[in-house]
């Protein structure tokens, strides 16, 4: 199974919903035939986030990082446009606006 998971907030973040969503993502991936995290990062990140298991490749979502409500409506919107969504069978989140 081909999982991507979708968060609309920059990681790594304090709140609490981030450290859930990390959590599953880190627990699920290394079971998926092909796990993507897609999030919205500063364009000098690097290509992991501490912590992230090597099966999980993360995915650059097109958003900006402010204003917030900006981010979240770029998240939802440019994500069907991604070639991770179309070749996924199961696609988590939370809190996206889609």
């Amino acid at each position: 199974m081909k999982i991507l998971f979708t968060f609309e907030n920059p990681l790594a973040s304090p709140e609490a919903d981030a450290e859930v969503f990390t959590s599953t993502a880190n627990a699920l991936a290394p079971l998926a035939t092909q796990a993507w995290l897609h999030v919205p990062l500063p364009r000098d990140r690097a290509a992991a986030l501490p912590g992230m298991p090597a099966s999980l490749t993360l995915v650059r979502a097109w958003a900006p990082l402010k204003p917030a409500a900006l981010r979240h409506f770029c998240c939802g919107l440019t994500l069907v446009l991604r070639r991770e969504f179309r070749a996924a069978d199961l696609v988590y989140t939370r809190n996206l606006w889609v």
